[in-house]
C-alpha cells in the first residue's frame, strides 16, 4: 500500500506492518512448505503418542474395574464364610486375598486388600500377620484416611506382641505424621499407656496431659485423668 506525497507528486510505498500473528503464521506457513516431511513424520508420531496415552488409560480403567469386582467377591465371601463359621472357606477367602495383594501393583483395591488383610489378622488375634499388612497399606496410602488407623492398630499388634521397642517407633511415627488426625488423642493416650508400662513416668505423665488439656470432650481424656492419677496425683 503507498500514498502521495503532497509536496512532489511522488507516490512513495511504505510498510503499514502486519499484527504479530500474522507474521507468525506466515512463518509457520513457510516453514510447513519448506519441511513438509519432517512435519508430517511429527504429526503422526504426536498422533502416535495420543493414541498409546489414550489405549493406557483405557487399559488401566479395564484392569481397575475387574480389579474391583475381583475384590468385591472375597470380601463377600470372607463375610458370608466368617458368618457360617464356616474355616475351612475362611481360610480359603484369606488365600485368594493375599494372593489378590501379591498379583496387583497399583489401584484402590490393591492398597484397600492390605488393609483388609491386616484388620482380617488383628481380628483373628495373629498380631505378627496383622502388623506386616497393617504397616504395609500405610507405606501405600499415607494420605488416606484410613492410614492413621492402620498404623494405630499396628502398634497395638505390636505391644500385643511385647514388642514394645516396635510399638513405640509406630507412635513416634503417628505423633509426626497424624498428629491431627481424627485418632490422635487416642495415640497420645497410647503412648502414655506404653511410657507407663515401660516405667517412663515422666514422659507417661507428659503425654496424659497433653490428651487432658487438647482434648476435653474425649473419652480418652477421662482415662488419661484416671491414670495419671495412678502415677501420683497428675503433679
Amino acid at each position: 500500500m503507498g500514498r502521495i506525497n503532497v509536496g512532489t507528486g511522488v507516490r512513495k510505498d511504505i510498510d503499514i506492518g502486519s499484527s504479530f500473528t500474522e507474521k507468525f503464521l506466515v512463518v509457520i506457513k513457510e516453514f510447513v512448505m519448506a519441511n513438509r516431511k519432517a512435519v508430517l513424520y511429527g504429526l503422526i508420531g504426536l498422533l502416535v503418542v495420543i493414541i498409546l496415552a489414550m489405549s493406557g488409560i483405557v487399559y488401566l480403567d479395564r484392569v481397575n474395574e475387574d480389579n474391583l469386582v475381583k475384590f468385591e467377591k472375597i470380601m463377600t465371601s470372607y463375610m458370608e464364610q466368617s458368618a457360617r463359621g464356616n474355616l475351612d472357606e475362611k481360610k480359603r477367602a484369606i488365600s485368594e486375598l493375599k494372593a489378590f495383594a501379591d498379583s496387583t501393583s497399583f489401584g484402590a483395591t490393591h492398597k484397600l486388600s492390605f488393609y483388609a488383610l491386616g484388620n482380617i489378622y488383628y481380628a483373628e488375634k495373629m498380631y505378627g500377620e496383622a502388623g506386616i499388612y497393617l504397616i504395609k497399606f500405610a507405606d501405600k496410602a499415607p494420605s488416606s484416611v484410613f492410614a492413621p488407623m492402620s498404623l494405630l492398630k499396628a502398634a497395638i499388634s505390636a505391644e500385643q506382641r511385647g514388642d514394645l521397642k516396635s510399638a513405640m517407633g509406630i507412635y513416634n511415627r503417628l505423633e509426626e505424621d497424624y498428629s491431627d488426625s481424627f485418632i490422635s488423642d487416642q495415640i497420645y493416650y497410647n503412648m502414655g499407656r506404653l511410657y507407663a508400662a515401660k516405667k517412663d513416668v515422666f514422659n507417661a505423665k507428659k503425654y496424659y496431659h497433653k490428651v487432658i488439656a487438647a482434648y476435653p470432650g474425649s473419652l480418652f481424656m477421662e482415662k488419661a485423668k484416671r491414670r495419671l492419677f495412678l502415677l501420683g496425683g497428675g503433679k
